[in-house]
């Protein structure tokens, strides 16, 4: 699973791993704390995106939901 925090920190991974790195990336689970975070990682081809509620107990309800 992925956790992105920010939209910069979504392209920065874009950028590191490319385009070939990004289809490796697009089965994991990305959990993206905010409506912006979410929109950039969907349009960067990440694919199951899941935006969760902002702040890290937003992140661990959201984690602790998907993988129980």
């Amino acid at each position: 699973a992925l956790l992105l925090t920010s939209t910069e920190g979504a392209r920065n991974l874009a950028a590191m791993v490319g385009v070939d790195g990004l289809a490796l990336l697009s089965g994991l689970p990305v959990f993206a704390s905010h409506a912006r975070i979410a929109a950039q990682c969907r349009e960067l081809g990440l694919g199951l995106v899941i935006e969760t509620d902002a702040g890290d107990e937003g992140l661990l309800r959201a984690l602790v939901q998907h993988f129980g």
